[in-house]
């Protein structure tokens, strides 16, 4: 594993690929996600757990220079939360999930390099709510399999509304504004066919809740509560050289 690190470095610092050219290509990404201030609607937090989240997108972009260009996804995304707590004798399971249409649009730093070169991209991502949906449950001693969690409060408009409702989507803002970051190596597969692998890091930077549930919690405070997932990024582009 030391040897090929080392070799795919020796490999980014060899001069004379050209990255100039528009793109075209599809990729995706693999990890894990998860929810900053839990928002439990005036109740006791539970335990955070982190769920497997994935995505897929089609991109385009432009290579400036040799190093400099930018690039913009347009993709879908499944993030979420889970959380499990034990409170006397009950087990509570609640699993949280959203889906996005994703758009970020990245400046993007690659390194010389005739087969392997270094990359690395940040911008602001774009994340419009398709979806959220809960399940929340809990389960005593004696019952044989887990119930539908139900406990009624009212949002800050007055209306009442079931916390462990499974449609969740009117709490959430339909937009979230991440910051991202992307860093890999971009590998010449052959002539004009490029393969990046490498890792996303994405904090939210809008308050997931919509402005009648942001509803203080059990000690009386309000936290917003911010998306953030990352993992391993596979893409496939290809390129049009422009220049040359």
């Amino acid at each position: 594993m030391k040897k090929t690190i080392i070799v795919l470095f020796l490999l980014a610092s060899v001069a004379g690929f050209s990255q100039k050219g528009i793109y075209f290509g599809i990729g995706g990404f693999a990890g894990s996600s998860g929810v900053v201030n839990q928002n439990v609607y005036g109740y006791p937090e539970l335990d955070y757990e982190f769920p497997f989240s994935y995505g897929f997108n089609a991109n385009v972009g432009f290579g400036f220079t040799d190093n400099l260009g930018v690039i913009m996804h347009i993709g879908y995304a499944k993030l979420g939360q889970k959380y499990s707590d034990l409170r006397g004798d009950s087990t509570f399971v609640r699993n949280f999930e959203m889906s996005y249409l994703t758009v970020p649009v990245m400046f993007r730093y690659t390194s010389g390099g005739k087969v392997a070169r270094f990359y690395a991209s940040a911008g602001p991502e774009m994340a419009f709510l398709l979806s959220a949906e809960q399940e929340y449950t809990y389960q005593t001693p004696s019952m044989s399999e887990p119930a539908q969690y139900e406990e009624w409060v009212l949002n800050k408009d007055g209306e009442a509304f079931n916390v462990g409702d499974p449609d969740i989507e009117e709490r959430m803002t339909p937009i979230d504004i991440m910051a991202r970051i992307d860093v890999g190596v971009n590998i010449s597969l052959m002539q004009n066919l490029l393969l990046d692998v490498g890792l996303t890091m994405n904090y939210g930077l809008t308050d997931l809740n919509a402005p009648a549930y942001r509803i203080e919690d059990y000690s009386g405070n309000y936290n917003p509560s911010h998306n953030f997932y990352g993992g391993i990024t596979l893409g496939l582009n290809y390129r049009i050289p422009i220049g040359e």
